[in-house]
Order: structure tokens, then C-alpha cells, then sequence
């Protein structure tokens, strides 16, 4: 990118945990066997009201490190075909440091 963003920031260097990200459908779906880590593409992370969120959407939880609780950053609004209550389930997250 040669330019910032008119809204928000561009952030790159996310990993998704228990998912994998479908880059030409940009959507999540189920990670690859043998997959424990898959790269995010460079995201416009932009604020937004945490009671608007658009229908089929799950919140990704957003960790410093694999070690969850006290590392908890934000949360990433990610497209799914699939019911949210099924990520939770996966226990999808995204890394920003994976060791």
C-alpha cells in the first residue's frame, strides 16, 4: 500500500488459530488438515459501535500470544458462510505473535 487508509489503519501479521481464511471467497471455513496456523491477508482494521455488527459475521477474538487471557487485544469482524456458533465451538482465534 502507498497510501494510508481514508478510515481506520492497514494491519498485516495476523494468524488465524482453528480456521483458515478463504482469500478469494473472503470468507472463514474450516482449516486444512495438518494446518495449525493460516496468515491473514492485510486488513483495514476501522472502529465501529460493538452492537452493530452485519449478519454473518463472527467475532474473532484477537491475542497477542497462544496463551489466551491477558493477552486479549480486540476483536476482528470476519465473513462466514457458516453459522458463528460454530467457530466458537472450533475455538478460532487470531495470533498476532505465534511461537
Amino acid at each position: 500500500f502507498t497510501t494510508a487508509a481514508k478510515d481506520g489503519t492497514y494491519i498485516s501479521g495476523l494468524f488465524l488459530e482453528g480456521g483458515s481464511w478463504n482469500i478469494s471467497g473472503a470468507v472463514l471455513e474450516s482449516s486444512k488438515p495438518r494446518e495449525m496456523f493460516c496468515p491473514l491477508p492485510v486488513i483495514n482494521i476501522r472502529p465501529a459501535i460493538v452492537d452493530k455488527f452485519e449478519p454473518g459475521t463472527f467475532l474473532c477474538p484477537v491475542y497477542k500470544t497462544q496463551q489466551r487471557g491477558p493477552t486479549y487485544v480486540f476483536s476482528l469482524q470476519l465473513k462466514t458462510k457458516a453459522d458463528p456458533g460454530k467457530w466458537v465451538l472450533a475455538g478460532v482465534v487470531s495470533i498476532m505473535d505465534i511461537l
